[in-house]
């Protein structure tokens, strides 16, 4: 059974900016997995980007060739016996093997997370780069629309002062 986002076919006047997988954001709600949030009750957007220790990773690999170079050299030599040499290859091989996983395999991870008013947060999370900053292009643009326009800025309108002298 498929459920379909009903949030852009409730209002006429509310324009799908974004519609990408179970995320849909219009000019004037944020829907996620069927779960619908009004902008205006949306207080802050924070976009963070972790990434994996791919420096770290690099300096493993660089080592790793750097040493097997170095056992390629002494065994030439013959400064190191045939057992030895295998075994700190072995080491060296699994050393190689860990910083390439690391480095290639464990991608970045991307958060777009919300604050509502009511101080819970909302977390959308992606391993996609676009993807997250297309939701956010979106979101924030809905947000800015939101708060430029004129219902919204009579509804964060200062009350006239009672105190002020009208002349």
């Amino acid at each position: 059974m498929t459920i379909q986002s009903v949030i852009s076919e409730s209002d006429p006047f509310d324009e799908v900016l974004l519609r990408e997988g179970k995320i849909t954001v219009t000019s004037t709600r944020l829907e996620i997995k069927n779960k619908t949030y009004a902008l205006k009750y949306i207080s802050t957007v924070k976009l963070t980007e972790s990434h994996p220790p791919r420096a770290e990773a690099a300096i493993v690999l660089v080592t790793s060739v750097v040493a097997i170079l170095a056992l390629m050299a002494y065994m030439i030599a013959g400064k190191i016996t045939q057992s030895g040499f295998y075994v700190y290859l072995v080491l060296a091989l699994t050393a190689f093997v860990i910083g390439a996983l690391i480095f290639w395999l464990d991608p970045s991870k991307f958060t777009l997370e919300l604050k509502l008013v009511s101080g819970e947060k909302v977390e959308i999370k992606s391993k996609s780069e676009r993807h997250i900053h297309r939701v956010h292009r979106a979101l924030s643009s809905s947000l800015a629309m939101n708060r430029l326009s004129p219902v919204g800025l009579q509804s964060e309108a200062v009350p006239e002062n009672p105190f002020a002298e009208h002349v």
